[in-house]
């Protein structure tokens, strides 16, 4: 019960008190809406989706033209398979950077929305990151399948 009685009282001259202290301190500036580029995260993840998308370009191009022709293109787009798209390195690296130029372009616009920023700041941010994610796993995949079955 003493404590109880303490507490409450601590309460009431923090509530009596802390007015006069918090008018004084004055408020934070907010920060101005920065643009996308502008901020150093956002320009690694744009960085890191580059290059992840041109190593995935460049592994898989690489594997799908070896001399034994074992190696096939498992992702799909849309149903449709993307091997003859990756054999050419001209259509390997123009779908890698067109894919990595939209998923940007998604960031950027999720970025500028006004409404809800640090929601879509989140959201933009996360598209990146998990595209990322998802192609560094199949540029690991590619390079194991260099390591394990020797590709020249």
């Amino acid at each position: 019960m003493r404590a109880v009685i303490s507490l409450v009282i601590i309460s009431i001259l923090t509530l009596f008190f802390s007015p006069p202290i918090l008018a004084q301190v004055p408020d934070a500036p907010t920060p101005a809406p920065t643009s996308f580029l502008a901020s150093k995260v956002n320009r690694a993840l744009v960085i890191t989706e580059f290059s992840v998308r041109l190593t995935d370009a460049y592994t898989s191009h690489r594997n799908l033209n070896d001399p034994c022709h074992c190696f096939t293109e498992t992702s799909s787009l849309f149903g449709e398979n993307l091997t003859p798209v990756f054999k050419s390195s001209v259509g390997a690296y123009s779908f890698s950077v067109g894919v990595a130029t939209g998923v940007t372009l998604i960031s950027w616009w999720l970025w500028k929305r006004h409404r809800h920023p640090k929601v879509f700041h989140g959201i933009a941010r996360l598209g990146l990151m998990e595209d990322s994610a998802f192609d560094a796993d199949a540029d690991v995949n590619n390079i194991h399948l260099w390591i394990e079955y020797g590709t020249p």
